[in-house]
């Protein structure tokens, strides 16, 4: 067996230092060294597991079981045995690597999602109650953590929304999104009542089905935004009150004073009529003026 492990001929006589040369590793070489020399002075066994290379050049992972036959203190031979454990020992390696990679992805996961400037949170997919949720979040929204372990996503939602949600929640879940991105409005524990951008993924949280969240608090960005529309309505308007309604009087009071100061008006009667037709259209321009003056107060 111990020839077949090594692929070695079956005629094949190795001595203890062939044998130990074809160990893989220096640190392997050295403890299976020590190891032999601590047998072969105190009577010492060993049972270690170490990777090899067989004499065609392939490594694999042998278990060395080693003892001495002692005789008035001495020893006059060792015997033991060689297991192969390749298949084990690699799958063995490769779930140990597994759980390292997890350690470290939670680990990154938790930096991430702890040091976050943005409120971020974890909810369960079917009972869409919230599993963690990280400082800024109860910052942000003014629930404790404990708080926001007793509540689920129905909870930061005005009621005319959760018809809204509730609908999201189906959709994605019929599509199998894994990644999904929206605008919605939250409930702050303080009652106002916030708008925002959320991007989600599927994740697994501690052997649940979850999705991890981030919330970007838009509500002042659309404040901006409707401010700006206003503010460019109102534009347009008086835009078209200077361009149009302004013309018209405008016109007319320039024809009246061309009129006045012609040498056939210069009758009294003719005169007053101008003087009063003058007057309308300067009160009436007075009048656009002032809407005007206040459209323009309604931008500050």
């Amino acid at each position: 067996m111990t020839k077949e492990i090594r692929e070695v001929e079956p005629d094949f006589e190795p001595d203890i230092d062939t044998g130990i040369s074809y160990f893989r590793s220096e640190n392997e070489r050295l403890t299976i060294r020590k190891r032999v020399d601590e047998c072969i002075a105190n009577g010492i066994p060993w049972d270690e597991e170490l990777e090899i290379l067989t004499f065609k050049g392939n490594p694999k992972w042998i278990r060395t079981i080693g003892q001495a036959e002692m005789l008035d203190g001495k020893c006059i031979r060792i015997f033991g045995s060689f297991q192969d454990i390749d298949a084990r020992k690699r799958a063995e390696l490769e779930a140990e690597s597994v759980l390292r990679y997890l350690e470290e992805s939670e680990k990154r996961y938790s930096e991430l999602f702890h040091l976050s400037p943005l409120p971020m949170w974890v909810y369960d997919c079917d009972t869409l109650k919230f599993l963690d949720v990280n400082q800024t979040a109860m910052s942000h929204y003014g629930y404790g953590y404990e708080e926001f372990m007793d509540m689920t996503l129905k909870d930061i939602r005005p009621a005319e929304e959760i018809p809204a949600m509730e609908e999201t929640v189906r959709l994605t879940r019929e599509k199998g999104y894994h990644f999904y991105q929206g605008l919605f409005r939250h409930n702050k524990k303080n009652g106002e009542v916030i708008d925002v951008e959320i991007k989600s993924n599927i994740i697994d949280f501690k052997g649940r089905n979850a999705k991890v969240v981030v919330v970007h608090d838009i509500t002042d960005r659309l404040k901006y935004f409707n401010a700006m529309e206003k503010q460019n309505k109102v534009l347009k308007e008086i835009s078209w009150i200077q361009s149009h309604v302004v013309r018209a009087p405008l016109a007319k009071l320039m024809g009246l004073v061309t009129l006045l100061a012609k040498p056939s008006m210069q009758n009294k009667d003719k005169q007053n009529f101008l003087i009063a037709n003058i007057e309308h259209c300067t009160a009436e321009l007075d009048t656009i003026v002032r809407e005007i003056t206040e459209k323009s107060e309604k931008i500050k």
